[in-house]
């Protein structure tokens, strides 16, 4: 059986993102599979730009990322203008964006203790899921594609 280093060292040599600038959206804390991508990415040699919530979140979030060299930003997507300024703020540390990862998730208390499929429409229905993802793929996306030649790529007219 491989140790942890040898089977991380396998999948490097397959999936290497070495020179890859990727975004992470959602880091809460050590369980989190925002977290295990951003730091995966790390160790495949990506340049990382993640997020937390808030100053609550932080706390918890920074010593893992700071080891790894992985910018953290708070940034709450419901507020006007936070994605935005995360893709900003993003591409102008790494100078352009090669993938988002969108790992946020809400849920009311409630429909915790349930089974999903009994989930609440106001669980459904609420504005972190789909909607900041594309949000963020649209901003992320014409950030990403900035000085490329155009026909490489999707039209980013809409953008």
């Amino acid at each position: 059986m491989p140790t942890d280093d040898q089977a991380l060292n396998q999948v490097a040599s397959l999936y290497s993102l070495r020179g890859k600038k990727g975004l992470v959206l959602g880091i809460a804390n050590q369980q989190s599979i925002a977290w295990g991508c951003a730091q995966l990415a790390r160790q495949l040699g990506a340049d990382v730009v993640a997020t937390c919530l808030n100053d609550k979140a932080r706390k918890y979030v920074e010593p893992l990322t700071e080891p790894l060299g992985i910018d953290l930003i708070n940034c709450n997507v419901e507020d006007e203008g936070a994605l935005s300024a995360l893709v900003n703020h993003a591409a102008e540390r790494l100078g352009h964006i090669d993938f988002v990862i969108h790992s946020i998730a809400w849920a009311p208390l409630e429909d915790l203790h349930g089974r999903v499929i009994d989930s609440s429409s106001v669980g459904f229905a609420r504005d972190g899921g789909i909607v900041p993802f594309l949000c963020d793929a649209r901003e992320a996306g014409c950030t990403a594609y900035e000085g490329r030649r155009q026909h490489d790529y999707h039209d980013l007219s809409r953008c």
